[in-house]
């Protein structure tokens, strides 16, 4: 079965993705961060999502999805402005998965950062999408969401704009 394939693969992934930002190389870091924004599109995707009937803790937990956020918000102070600059984009595209949750985790990240300016803008991109509301359950009919955030193409001068997966 290709959805439990996919979602298993997506549990199984998520850790070696996280070690990956610890790397001396900010080249590696910042793949590591292109297949972080990767990820999170896979994860919120409407067509995953509608695969599991709307239930996000089949596809992945919500414990899971909390050390996520609590590992990569760590980022957002890092010393490299593309890193930060990338980690940004990274949690933008994780907004999607649990709304209330990624507000709770950024505001708590925001008390810690050194740079708490940026972590409030970031907690603020729920407001941008609602992931959170029913999705319309129609066969082949189900669109990726217009509202999702762009810029996880990580090419020279920082973070550029790509398609997602889900169009």
């Amino acid at each position: 079965d290709t959805f439990f394939e996919l979602t298993e693969f997506l549990r199984e992934i998520y850790t070696d993705l996280l070690a990956r930002l610890d790397d001396a190389q900010d080249e590696i870091r910042l793949g590591a961060c292109a297949a972080l924004c990767r990820f999170f599109e896979a994860l919120c995707c409407p067509y995953l999502l509608h695969g599991c009937q709307g239930n996000r803790q089949a596809v992945f937990s919500k414990s899971l999805y909390e050390f996520c956020l609590r590992t990569l918000t760590v980022y957002l102070d890092d010393p490299s402005e593309d890193i930060r600059r990338a980690m940004g984009a990274v949690l933008r595209k994780a907004a999607g998965f649990d709304t209330a949750m990624f507000r709770t985790e950024l505001r708590d990240a925001q008390k810690k950062s050194s740079h708490p300016h940026e972590c409030e803008e970031i907690a603020r991109e729920p407001d941008r999408i609602d992931a959170n509301a029913p999705l319309p359950f129609l066969s082949s009919d189900v669109q990726a969401d217009s509202a999702q955030p762009d810029g996880c193409n990580l090419l020279e001068g920082g973070v550029k704009e790509a398609p997602s997966i889900c169009q």
